[in-house]
């Protein structure tokens, strides 16, 4: 078996970073040389990229209880991610929940997994604050438990009379395998 050796330094040199002519300087001319190359391949790769699930990327498998954590983590502001309420922001847009916005309150808001309401169930996740209230149920190759979905919307009822929330605000968000259901 032959041993391929080389240093970190040695491997990233073909990636498009800066060269290291100058410690703390930047080479401009190489940089406004550099820029449009960036952009242009990556128009091109994502023209022929396939789908990229993050997920897989993170080798969870199909156990619903990670996938729950690993997106609990990206939509909760205090992340240790440092994005704050960025990927909720993106969960909203791509629901057309933009409105919602509003009510992010300047990233207060509270994001809980396996929340317990007891005879309703335990709930994947919760995404809330006085202004809104949501439910993420995800399902990995399981089928849903009887009554699931009105046990749940039973819940954010509930939560619409006690917290005084109009019920445009609270949202149940079914994830499949196969698709959202909300």
């Amino acid at each position: 078996m032959t041993e391929i050796k080389t240093s970190m330094e040695v491997f990233f040199n073909n990636f498009p970073f800066f060269p290291k002519t100058h410690h703390g300087n930047i080479d401009f001319e190489y940089f406004e040389k550099l820029i449009p190359r960036i952009i242009s391949d990556k128009q091109e790769r994502s023209k022929t990229t396939p789908n990229v699930n993050i997920f897989e990327g993170f080798n969870l498998g199909y156990n619903e209880l990670k996938h729950c954590n690993v997106l609990s983590w990206f939509l909760d502001p205090s992340g240790n991610h440092y994005q704050g309420q960025l990927f909720f922001e993106i969960f909203l847009e791509f629901f057309g929940l933009e409105s919602i916005k509003t009510c992010i309150d300047g990233g207060y808001y509270n994001v809980r997994t396996e929340d317990n309401f007891s005879e309703q169930g335990r709930v994947d996740i919760t995404i809330s604050n006085s202004q809104f209230w949501f439910i993420i149920e995800a399902k990995i190759l399981a089928d849903e438990q009887p009554d699931q979905i009105g046990r749940y919307n039973d819940i954010l009822n509930k939560k619409t009379q006690i917290l005084d929330i109009p019920k445009s605000r609270c949202k149940l968000f079914f994830l499949t395998i196969e698709g959202v259901i909300k």
